[in-house]
């Protein structure tokens, strides 16, 4: 499977082209990927996390119904939901830390030359001034 060459807006009805056992055997394979532990886990790229995320919703939006008669699945699926989530809330903690850390260099920055680092007033009145010159 190629998860990667989807488009987002293409996920959900690619999901529902998939047959009721692909879909399990790809449930059972994000399962495993990301409940590994030890030697042969490896880190996943952000964009892998979200995108397993969103296939591993549909599908069980899509099979609710089939899925709920399985209860053995129930419990992979909890196990599967909480490693997602955890994943998802490591990323969302380095964005926070990388955000807190620019905003910090900012007023760093700021601090240090006496002035904004993102003057957006400067930016407004040139562009403003340069369309009055085009209509002239």
């Amino acid at each position: 499977w190629k998860l990667e060459g989807v488009k987002a807006a293409e996920l959900p009805h690619a999901i529902t082209l998939l047959p009721y056992s692909e879909c399990l055997s790809l449930l059972k394979l994000l399962h495993q990927i990301f409940t590994a532990t030890g030697p042969q886990s490896r880190p996943m790229p952000p964009m892998g996390v979200e995108l397993a995320t969103k296939v591993v919703m549909g599908i069980v939006q899509l099979h609710k119904g089939f899925l709920v008669q399985q209860g053995d699945l129930s419990v992979m699926i909890e196990e599967l939901r909480d490693a997602l989530r955890a994943k998802l809330q490591k990323h969302l903690d380095e964005i926070g830390f990388t955000r807190a850390s620019l905003g910090f260099l900012q007023r760093k920055m700021e601090v240090d030359m006496h002035s904004r680092f993102f003057d957006l007033s400067k930016r407004k009145s040139n562009q403003k001034g340069q369309r009055k010159r085009k209509k002239e």
